[in-house]
């Protein structure tokens, strides 16, 4: 794992453990965000940079009632 992508960030080490016990599923951001009471911009930030270092990847697509799927995250 690579350490300077959790570096000080109390919020991406939680994103990541809600996101392992949510393995089989996955989450969106709009989830991720209610869950850790942080915005969804914050959040989106913090995904940025789990993907960029291979953290984190899109495992599937939800739909609500209509507009665009909202990616879930593993």
């Amino acid at each position: 794992m690579n350490q300077s992508a959790l570096q000080g960030s109390d919020s991406r080490n939680a994103i990541l453990s809600s996101l392992l016990r949510n393995k089989a599923t996955g989450l969106t951001l709009d989830e991720l965000s209610v869950s850790l009471g942080i915005s969804r911009n914050a959040v989106r930030q913090h995904m940025d940079v789990l993907e960029r270092y291979g953290l984190v990847q899109v495992v599937g697509r939800r739909t609500a009632t209509g507009g665009r799927p909202s990616r879930a995250y593993g």
